[in-house]
C-alpha cells in the first residue's frame, strides 16, 4: 500500500473520531458566559476543543493535497485527543474495560503510536 494512502487512511480515522464527539468541540458555545469562562485555563481548553475538530479535517485535506501541514496536523491530533482522553483510532474504546488506569495506558500507547506513524509518514512522503 502506498504511504500516501496510509496517511489518508489515518487522517480519515482521525476525522471519524473527532466529528461524532460533538460534545468536545461545541463546549465553548455551550458554556459561553458561565462563571470563569474567561480564565486562562478555560480559554486554553476552549481553544483546544475547537482545534480538536479542525486538526483532523485539515489533516485530511492536507494529506490529500500532499502538503506538509497535513502531516503536521496528522501528528498533532493525537496529542490534542490525549488531553480529552480520546484515542485517535475509532472504535478502540470498545477493546478495553472500565479500569481508569488501564484505559489511560491504552490511550497513551495508541496516541503515541499514531504520532510516531505520522512522523514516519512525513519523513517518507514524496515532496511535491
Amino acid at each position: 500500500m502506498d504511504r500516501k494512502r496510509i496517511a489518508l487512511l489515518l487522517a480519515f480515522c482521525e476525522a471519524l473520531v473527532a466529528v461524532p464527539l460533538y460534545g468536545i468541540y461545541t463546549a465553548p458555545v455551550q458554556f459561553f458566559g458561565a462563571t470563569g469562562y474567561w480564565s486562562p485555563m478555560t480559554l486554553m481548553l476552549n481553544t483546544l476543543s475547537v482545534v480538536f475538530l479542525i486538526l483532523p479535517l485539515a489533516a485530511l485535506y492536507g494529506v490529500f493535497r500532499n502538503q506538509r501541514y497535513g502531516y503536521w496536523c496528522l501528528g498533532l491530533f493525537p496529542m490534542v485527543a490525549l488531553v480529552f482522553g480520546v484515542t485517535a483510532i475509532p472504535f478502540v474504546k470498545h477493546l478495553y474495560g472500565s479500569a481508569v488506569l488501564l484505559n489511560s495506558v491504552f490511550i497513551i500507547v495508541i496516541n503515541t503510536g499514531m504520532c510516531l506513524a505520522a512522523v514516519w509518514l512525513y519523513h517518507t512522503r514524496t515532496p511535491k
